[in-house]
């Protein structure tokens, strides 16, 4: 399957502009018209379908911690969950064979109804007579129950919602709405004594991906095919991908990192303030230590210095550094160990760039004269969106080395630079 997706797809030019699928229902075709929007960095030359799986993935993978990323449907306020791999699921499984329905044929020991004669001659006992066999009884098929005849259309209404959502990238039109209305706690009740009861793993899969389209169906809107999914708060996507690729620390072990403040109050009371925390931690076998804030900011698409972190920002990161130096013994690390960075999204080959990592300095402040340590600079680099988003993905440490690498090597350079203008 390729599809060109270019039409419908371009990138955000401003950090709330929403990032993600939208769709306006096309009458005429049966399908749903998407309008693909990809965050800073995200290359689109030769975008495919892909490309926008990628992004669905990466969105869907973020729905919990994000607070507004999710599915809304026209004329409604309530914000649903898009259960990517279960619309897949169904799509998938009616593509190979059709709604689904008991597949297995069920027989019982009768006088009357339609004779299986070849299951009746292995199973029954026939009584023998002058003129051949009589079989009292026989193997007879069992007509379907209502509770067979209602998996199937349960299975209608799945299929009909997962081909609103995902129909357009299989290039697949929307089937008529089920006729049979839709009562959520019967099919619920339903699909939860199927999965129960089956032992076949594909069934488990089905069903289970069954309930979680059923449960994030809109019944309040009356436009369910003019939905959105995505967020407007994309830079906290950006964050996570962050930690996801580079975090080594998480939970309790990461907040050992977060400087804390007490008030003291007059009456001798003492509440504790909201602790900083940064984005992300990352440590190395060789004992290095990174703090790292991942900035979804323009320069990757700029080059203006006006698009870079500001003072605040900068401030922040040689607090968390300087509070981990003092605390260096106890967390057994030493302070000429620890990094500060700034990670900021790009497209590589628009910037120009070789590489997918692309180091352009480092900033430092009045703050650093006070300390000396290489940690109160804050060493910046791009990174290709779409090689995070992949990288995201696959959960390799490569990435760890690699970002390790980059910034080192430029310190070696900073500090040959500065030992050479020292000997002019």
């Amino acid at each position: 399957m390729t599809q060109d997706f270019s039409e419908y797809c371009s990138n955000t030019t401003s950090r709330e502009e929403f990032v993600g699928i939208s769709f306006t229902w096309d009458a005429d075709t049966r399908t749903a018209k998407p309008k693909i929007t990809f965050p800073y960095g995200y290359r689109l030359e030769g975008v495919n379908e892909k490309d926008v799986l990628l992004l669905m993935q990466t969105l869907s993978r973020f729905q919990k911690q994000v607070e507004d990323l999710g599915v809304l449907h026209a004329n409604s306020d309530k914000i649903l969950g898009f259960p990517l791999s279960s619309y897949m699921i169904v799509i998938e499984d009616y593509l190979r064979n059709g709604y689904y329905y008991d597949r297995e044929i069920y027989y019982a020991s009768r006088t009357s109804g339609k004779v299986n004669w070849g299951r009746t001659i292995k199973k029954e006992k026939p009584i023998i007579q002058d003129n051949g066999a009589v079989y009292l009884k026989m193997q007879t098929r069992i007509h379907q129950t209502n509770d067979e005849l209602l998996i199937t259309q349960i299975s209608k209404h799945c299929v009909y919602e997962s081909l609103i959502k995902m129909g357009w990238y299989y290039g697949l039109s929307t089937p008529q709405k089920p006729n049979i209305p839709f009562y959520e706690e019967l099919f619920v009740t339903t699909l939860r004594e199927r999965l129960h009861k089956t032992n076949k793993d594909s069934e488990k899969l089905l069903f289970e991906s069954m309930l979680q389209v059923l449960q994030n169906i809109d019944q309040q809107s009356d436009q369910s095919q003019e939905f959105r999914f995505g967020t407007n708060r994309f830079e906290q996507v950006w964050e996570l991908l962050i930690d996801k690729v580079y975090g080594t620390e998480t939970g309790d072990i990461k907040k050992q990192y977060f400087p804390q403040a007490i008030w003291h109050f007059n009456d001798q009371s003492q509440a504790l303030s909201n602790d900083l925390y940064p984005d992300t931690i990352m440590k190395t076998m060789d004992g290095f230590l990174y703090v790292i804030d991942a900035k979804y900011y323009r320069y990757g698409e700029t080059k203006q210095p006006k698009h870079l972190p500001e003072m605040s920002s900068i401030a922040k990161q040689v607090v968390y550094a300087q509070y981990i130096a003092r605390k260096g013994e106890k967390l057994k690390i030493s302070p000429n160990k620890i990094r500060n960075a700034f990670l900021l999204p790009y497209d590589h080959l628009k910037f120009k760039s070789n590489s997918v990592y692309h180091y352009i300095g480092y900033a430092d402040s009045d703050l650093s004269i006070t300390d000396g340590q290489e940690y109160t600079k804050i060493h910046t680099l791009l990174i290709d969106t779409k090689h995070l988003m992949q990288s995201a993905q696959k959960n390799t440490p490569n990435e760890i080395n690699c970002l390790s690498r980059i910034i080192e090597l430029n310190i070696k350079k900073s500090q040959l630079f500065q030992i050479c203008r020292k000997e002019i």
